[in-house]
Protein backbone atom coordinates (compact mmCIF):
# COMPACT_ATOMS: atom_id res chain seq x y z
CA UNK A 1 0.00 0.00 0.00
CA UNK A 2 1.05 3.30 -0.77
CA UNK A 3 1.14 6.64 1.22
CA UNK A 4 -0.03 9.97 0.07
CA UNK A 5 3.27 10.92 -1.05
CA UNK A 6 4.30 7.32 -2.76
CA UNK A 7 5.94 6.10 0.18
CA UNK A 8 4.95 2.53 0.45
CA UNK A 9 3.47 1.48 4.23
CA UNK A 10 4.93 -0.89 6.08
CA UNK A 11 2.90 -1.41 9.20
CA UNK A 12 -0.87 -0.41 9.45
CA UNK A 13 -0.78 1.41 12.87
CA UNK A 14 -2.18 4.64 12.80
CA UNK A 15 -0.03 7.74 13.76
CA UNK A 16 -0.62 11.06 14.89
CA UNK A 17 2.33 12.94 15.26
CA UNK A 18 2.72 15.89 18.17
CA UNK A 19 5.39 18.17 17.84
CA UNK A 20 6.05 20.78 20.87
CA UNK A 21 7.89 23.85 18.69
CA UNK A 22 9.67 25.78 21.09
CA UNK A 23 11.10 22.36 22.86
CA UNK A 24 11.94 21.28 19.27
CA UNK A 25 13.14 24.85 18.36
CA UNK A 26 15.66 25.00 21.66
CA UNK A 27 16.92 21.44 21.65
CA UNK A 28 17.84 21.74 17.40
CA UNK A 29 19.57 25.47 18.36
CA UNK A 30 21.64 23.77 21.44
CA UNK A 31 23.24 20.93 18.64
CA UNK A 32 23.27 23.84 15.86
CA UNK A 33 21.09 22.01 13.77
CA UNK A 34 19.23 24.65 11.66
CA UNK A 35 15.83 25.24 11.64
CA UNK A 36 13.22 26.74 9.12
CA UNK A 37 13.32 27.49 6.71
CA UNK A 38 16.32 25.06 6.14
CA UNK A 39 14.67 22.43 8.09
CA UNK A 40 12.57 20.05 6.25
CA UNK A 41 9.51 19.03 8.61
CA UNK A 42 8.34 16.41 6.09
CA UNK A 43 11.52 14.65 5.98
CA UNK A 44 11.36 14.77 9.70
CA UNK A 45 7.37 13.19 9.91
CA UNK A 46 8.30 10.59 7.21
CA UNK A 47 11.22 9.51 9.81
CA UNK A 48 9.09 9.63 12.65
CA UNK A 49 6.24 7.27 11.16
CA UNK A 50 8.45 4.54 9.87
CA UNK A 51 6.49 3.62 7.51
CA UNK A 52 3.34 3.70 9.64
CA UNK A 53 -0.05 5.79 8.02
CA UNK A 54 0.33 9.39 9.64
CA UNK A 55 -3.39 10.13 10.43
CA UNK A 56 -2.50 14.09 11.72
CA UNK A 57 0.48 16.15 12.43
CA UNK A 58 0.33 18.72 14.67
CA UNK A 59 2.91 21.42 15.39
CA UNK A 60 1.81 23.44 19.04
CA UNK A 61 3.85 26.50 19.50
CA UNK A 62 3.13 30.36 21.11
CA UNK A 63 2.21 32.72 18.99
CA UNK A 64 3.62 36.11 18.05
CA UNK A 65 1.83 39.36 19.14
CA UNK A 66 3.28 41.78 17.87
CA UNK A 67 3.04 45.69 19.25
CA UNK A 68 3.53 47.90 15.75
CA UNK A 69 6.58 49.58 17.18
CA UNK A 70 8.78 46.92 18.39
CA UNK A 71 10.79 45.97 15.58
CA UNK A 72 11.95 42.65 16.93
CA UNK A 73 8.34 41.15 17.58
CA UNK A 74 7.21 42.14 14.18
CA UNK A 75 10.18 40.39 12.68
CA UNK A 76 9.43 37.59 14.74
CA UNK A 77 6.01 37.74 13.50
CA UNK A 78 7.39 37.94 10.28
CA UNK A 79 8.67 34.78 10.40
CA UNK A 80 6.03 32.65 11.90
CA UNK A 81 4.10 33.48 9.65
CA UNK A 82 6.16 32.30 7.04
CA UNK A 83 7.02 29.22 9.00
CA UNK A 84 2.95 28.65 9.16
CA UNK A 85 2.50 28.90 5.98
CA UNK A 86 4.92 26.14 5.30
CA UNK A 87 3.46 24.01 7.68
CA UNK A 88 -0.57 24.69 6.75
CA UNK A 89 0.72 23.93 2.84
CA UNK A 90 2.16 20.10 4.06
CA UNK A 91 -1.15 19.66 6.03
CA UNK A 92 -0.04 20.09 9.51
CA UNK A 93 -2.67 21.63 12.15
CA UNK A 94 -0.96 24.86 13.67
CA UNK A 95 -2.15 25.57 17.86
CA UNK A 96 -0.89 28.21 19.20
CA UNK A 97 -0.69 29.52 22.62
CA UNK A 98 0.64 33.13 23.55
CA UNK A 99 4.17 34.44 24.46
CA UNK A 100 4.01 36.38 27.42
CA UNK A 101 6.83 39.41 27.81
CA UNK A 102 8.12 39.40 31.70
CA UNK A 103 11.20 40.44 32.61
CA UNK A 104 12.02 41.25 28.97
CA UNK A 105 11.58 37.16 28.16
CA UNK A 106 9.39 36.07 26.47
CA UNK A 107 7.58 33.19 27.95
CA UNK A 108 4.85 30.44 26.41
CA UNK A 109 1.56 30.16 28.31
CA UNK A 110 -1.03 27.71 27.72
CA UNK A 111 0.88 25.45 24.62
CA UNK A 112 1.47 22.50 27.07
CA UNK A 113 -1.86 22.68 27.92
CA UNK A 114 -3.23 22.36 24.01
CA UNK A 115 -0.57 19.49 23.36
CA UNK A 116 -1.99 17.78 26.80
CA UNK A 117 -6.06 18.02 26.05
CA UNK A 118 -4.95 17.13 21.69
CA UNK A 119 -2.97 14.02 23.32
CA UNK A 120 -5.74 12.59 25.52
CA UNK A 121 -9.20 13.42 23.57
CA UNK A 122 -6.91 11.68 20.24
CA UNK A 123 -6.92 8.43 22.44
CA UNK A 124 -10.81 9.18 23.78
CA UNK A 125 -11.66 9.23 19.79
CA UNK A 126 -9.34 6.79 18.92
CA UNK A 127 -8.18 9.00 15.81
CA UNK A 128 -4.47 7.21 16.64
CA UNK A 129 -3.04 3.73 17.61
CA UNK A 130 0.14 5.30 18.89
CA UNK A 131 1.08 9.07 19.18
CA UNK A 132 4.47 9.87 18.32
CA UNK A 133 4.97 12.94 21.02
CA UNK A 134 8.35 15.13 19.99
CA UNK A 135 8.42 16.75 23.51
CA UNK A 136 10.66 16.68 26.71
CA UNK A 137 8.17 18.43 28.89
CA UNK A 138 7.24 16.55 31.90
CA UNK A 139 4.21 18.49 32.43
CA UNK A 140 2.89 16.31 29.55
CA UNK A 141 2.94 13.30 32.09
CA UNK A 142 -0.34 13.10 33.19
CA UNK A 143 -2.11 13.31 29.58
CA UNK A 144 0.54 10.55 28.60
CA UNK A 145 -1.13 8.00 31.31
CA UNK A 146 -4.39 9.14 30.31
CA UNK A 147 -3.72 7.56 27.02
CA UNK A 148 -2.38 4.80 28.09
CA UNK A 149 -5.12 3.77 30.26
CA UNK A 150 -6.97 4.17 27.15
CA UNK A 151 -4.99 1.26 25.49
CA UNK A 152 -3.29 3.63 22.97
CA UNK A 153 0.11 4.06 22.81
CA UNK A 154 2.96 6.65 23.30
CA UNK A 155 6.10 7.20 21.63
CA UNK A 156 8.27 9.51 23.05
CA UNK A 157 11.16 11.13 20.63
CA UNK A 158 13.87 12.68 22.57
CA UNK A 159 17.18 14.54 21.88
CA UNK A 160 20.25 11.97 21.85
CA UNK A 161 21.81 14.83 24.00
CA UNK A 162 19.52 15.42 26.70
CA UNK A 163 16.80 12.75 26.98
CA UNK A 164 13.91 13.04 29.63
CA UNK A 165 13.85 9.97 31.52
CA UNK A 166 11.03 10.92 33.15
CA UNK A 167 9.39 10.59 29.57
CA UNK A 168 11.40 7.19 29.24
CA UNK A 169 10.02 5.79 31.69
CA UNK A 170 6.50 6.64 31.94
CA UNK A 171 5.84 6.65 27.84
CA UNK A 172 5.09 3.00 25.94
CA UNK A 173 8.39 3.51 23.94
CA UNK A 174 11.39 5.72 23.36
CA UNK A 175 13.33 6.25 20.61
CA UNK A 176 16.26 9.24 20.43
CA UNK A 177 17.42 11.51 17.41
CA UNK A 178 20.52 12.31 17.16
CA UNK A 179 21.89 15.15 15.88
CA UNK A 180 22.64 13.47 12.51
CA UNK A 181 18.98 12.28 12.33
CA UNK A 182 18.09 16.03 12.42
CA UNK A 183 21.15 17.31 10.03
CA UNK A 184 19.36 14.30 7.14
CA UNK A 185 16.56 16.59 7.42
CA UNK A 186 17.99 20.00 6.52
CA UNK A 187 18.14 21.17 3.38
CA UNK A 188 21.41 21.82 1.19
Amino acid sequence: MLDSVGFFIINMERVSIFIDGSNFFYYSKEINVPTFPKFDFEKLVLFLAQGRIIVEKNYYIGGVRANPQDKKAIQMLSKQMSFFSYLKKHGWTIRKGFLLKNNGKHHEKGVDVLLALDLALGAVDAKYDKAILVSSDTDLLPAVREVKNRNKQVEYIGFSHRPSLGMVSNCSSSRMITEADLISCVAV
